[in-house]
């Protein structure tokens, strides 16, 4: 059997060479059947390998039974479709990648950081950046941007230079939300449907071009400012610069009237107040409320005096020409609150809702300013509206309805020239903790007609506050 020792232990594996310690047993003859040679085919050692897990599933699915595709015929019904909520269009539209800013302000002090865009189905995360440091990353302080150390400026060259930085930097936030709000928020709210193109203008108005106007007057700051990071003289920039302005101010600012009656009249339907809602969670909105930025230009305008005069009071400057620049800019603020005014007094007209013909006094359609108007209770405890115009005194009742808020004439409108007011003093001035005593006693007003032709009425106002507001207003229009 050692002879044949090799013979034996021929596997189909492998030669006995591959096990060099079983040659050196010594196998018992009643073992020597388990170590005959197994028979060998010829090829096999050609055998394919194994079958994978991806063939077998192969061939099974060569196994199955084909189906031939049936066409659908043209009547048959479509494939019902998942709900496309307002949330998921607003993430689509809002993420488009077409929506990039159109303007970039190129300066040392500011690094365009590219921000993460958010899923299509979750919130944004929040960042502790503001949306103009996420973009511009520009400074605070002025101090913060010029390369020499501030010790080699004057405690008063300090001072100017801060205040025109401020004017520089704020003036680049307020032209980042001007952009923020047209191209994030107005264009998806039209692209969605959610205000028609005529809702669109009475909303947003002529807003779009206030943004070439900014990025003017952006523009002609950075040109006069040196190479050290100072700033020259900012008078002609501004002189030049507010004509251009002036028209896109005087039909933006009078039009919140109409746009804010609006505005509430949209939030009333749950697709547009989602779509707001969505907007705010971005970080862009910085949590602030939506009608906020469409005042924005309201409250900007009215800056530019009390920051110009800021500058001028520090000095280095020539004050002639920022006063003269102060003067205009104040001539525009006036001329919008007058056209706002006119605005106000048309928006109340048309709410109006008169009982008689009688009521429809001709005073009424030519008055062309609101004076005041304010929410005042007559002894039963009903709340009244009253509004002084210019030329008469109407005393109303607000109902809410879906399209605004409708006024009903509750007693015969009065003249100015036919108005006589009284104020009435308090009975008990001190009575504070009696509920009683306030209601009936304090803050009372009444009004009469000289002619005799209205009877008298005697309205309470809602504070001290309010009582002084309406005699200064009666005052100065009786």
């Amino acid at each position: 059997m050692s002879d044949n020792f090799n013979d034996i232990l021929t596997f189909h594996r492998g030669s006995i060479d591959e096990y060099p310690a079983v040659k050196s047993l010594t196998i018992p003859k009643s073992m020597a059947h388990l170590f005959e040679p197994l028979p060998i085919f010829p090829g096999v050692e050609n055998l394919p390998p194994k079958d994978t897990n991806a063939e077998r599933k192969s061939k099974t699915i060569r196994k199955r039974k084909f189906i031939e595709p049936v066409e659908l015929e043209p009547n048959d019904t479509k494939k019902p479709r998942k709900p496309f909520s307002i949330v998921n269009r607003v993430s689509r539209v809002i993420d488009a990648p077409s929506l990039k800013r159109s303007f970039s302000l190129r300066d040392r002090t500011k690094v365009s950081v590219p921000a993460n865009k958010p899923t299509e189905c979750q919130a944004p995360q929040r960042s502790r950046r503001s949306f103009l440091e996420r973009n511009y990353l520009i400074a605070t302080n002025w101090v913060d941007t010029i390369a020499e150390p501030y010790s080699c400026y004057s405690t008063a060259e300090i001072k100017i230079q801060e205040a025109i930085y401020t004017l520089y930097r704020t003036e680049i936030e307020y032209l980042q939300d001007l952009e923020m709000v047209v191209h994030k928020i107005a264009k998806p709210m039209l692209r969605l449907d959610l205000v028609s193109p005529d809702e669109y203008d009475t909303i947003f108005s002529n807003i779009e071009k206030l943004i070439p106007i900014h990025e003017n007057i952006i523009v002609r700051l950075q040109q006069i400012k040196c190479i050290d990071g100072t700033f020259g003289e900012i008078v002609t920039p501004f002189l030049e610069w507010i004509p251009v302005m002036t028209e896109a101010y005087v039909k933006y600012c009078p039009n919140l009237v109409f746009a804010k009656e609006l505005f509430q009249v949209k939030k009333q339907k749950q697709t547009f107040c989602d779509y707001l809602e969505k907007c705010r969670e971005y970080e862009f909105m910085r949590k602030i409320d939506f009608w906020t930025f469409l005042d924005s230009p309201r409250s900007r305008l009215m800056k530019y005096p009390l920051m110009l005069k800021e500058i001028s009071r520090l000095g280095g400057q020539d004050r002639f020409a920022l006063d003269s620049a102060i003067n205009k800019i104040e001539d525009i603020i006036t001329v919008t609150d007058m056209r706002t005014g006119f605005a106000k007094c048309d928006s109340v007209k048309q709410s109006f809702q008169y009982l008689t013909e009688a009521q429809r006094l001709p005073e009424i359609e030519s008055s062309t300013t609101l004076h005041f108007m304010g929410e005042m209770r007559n002894k039963h405890n009903t709340r009244l509206t009253v509004f002084l115009l210019d030329k008469v005194l109407i005393i109303t009742r607000a109902t809410p309805t879906k399209s605004g808020t409708i006024y009903h004439i509750h007693r015969q409108p009065v003249t100015l020239n036919d108005l006589e007011f009284e104020n009435i003093p308090d009975s008990n001035p001190g009575s504070f903790r009696r509920r009683s005593a306030i209601n009936l006693n304090r803050n009372l007003i009444r009004f009469s007609s000289k002619s005799k032709q209205v009877n008298s009425l005697t309205l309470q106002c809602h504070s001290d506050f309010d009582k002084k507001a309406w005699m200064d207003a009666l005052s100065s229009a009786v």
